[in-house]
């Protein structure tokens, strides 16, 4: 048998997942979606990564998630005995010991897939659901690129942290447009396109201000380059200094943004 967990990636909202942000500010709010590229373990307890580690795309959550999963399916010899509530806490807690500042975000969105807006309320993360019937379009029009290089995201996770307990209002900012973004991707009759490429653009910038070592030249390069060549807007997904950026271009302009970038 071959177990599986999908990786993510986060359009608004990354940081206020962290237990230090809720103790501080009260309930985090991440939007994002699971994506159809998965951590594998085989029978033999083979893990397969598809990409690297440190690219901003929540391997070590995926992989906590489905080796905890498939213990549980053997100890069990049922299909899927735990909760996906219980199989993300479970995970997260497994990560914590390694990497305390680890965010909820990642192991949430392995555990349960979909593309979802999530409440982290500290004892509890609650899950919902959102414009399910829209993926079709967001596949259309977003381009992940990687970047060429790995980061260290606890490091750079508790620098921004730290850095925003004093500089103010960026982390609540990112919360608060989580809530913007639903209301316009559950709106059918608004087109995504350059609405989501702005507000990415946006969520980079307040990514950017909030630590040392967010970004780098050669990240600032691709984003331009990426721009240039017809992309609505973009992110860089993670906690920063490398891994995978994240375009929204339009179908027309896709390959061209690609050869640029």
């Amino acid at each position: 048998m071959i177990y599986r967990a999908p990786l993510r990636v986060s359009f608004f909202g990354g940081g206020t997942d962290n237990p230090e942000f809720v103790r501080r500010y009260g309930a985090g709010l991440v939007l994002g979606s699971a994506i159809n590229i998965y951590v594998t373990l085989a029978d033999d307890w083979q893990i397969t990564r598809p990409v690297p580690r440190g690219t901003g795309l929540g391997m070590s959550s995926a992989e906590a998630v489905v080796t905890i999963g498939a213990a549980a399916c053997k100890s069990e010899g049922a299909i899927n005995p735990l909760p996906p509530e219980t199989l993300a806490w479970i995970a997260w807690e497994s990560e914590c010991r390694e990497h305390p500042s680890v965010g909820w975000q990642d192991a949430v969105f392995a555990a349960y897939g979909g593309l979802n807006l999530i409440e982290f309320r500290g004892t509890e993360n609650v899950v919902h659901p959102v414009a399910r019937n829209r993926v079709t379009e967001l596949e259309s029009i977003l381009l992940l690129v990687y970047t060429g290089r790995q980061r260290c995201s606890e490091t750079l996770a508790a620098c921004a942290l730290a850095t925003q307990s004093v500089r103010g209002n960026g982390l609540k900012m990112a919360r608060n447009q989580v809530r913007e973004a639903q209301a316009w991707m559950e709106n059918e009759r608004m087109p995504l396109d350059r609405i989501l490429g702005s507000q990415l653009s946006f969520s980079w910038g307040l990514k950017q201000a909030a630590a040392e070592g967010i970004t780098t030249p050669e990240i600032d390069a691709i984003y331009n380059r990426g721009i240039e060549a017809g992309a609505w807007g973009a992110k860089l997904l993670g906690s920063g200094g490398g891994g995978y950026m994240l375009f929204c271009v339009s179908p027309e302009a896709r390959e061209c943004v690609k050869m640029a970038v």
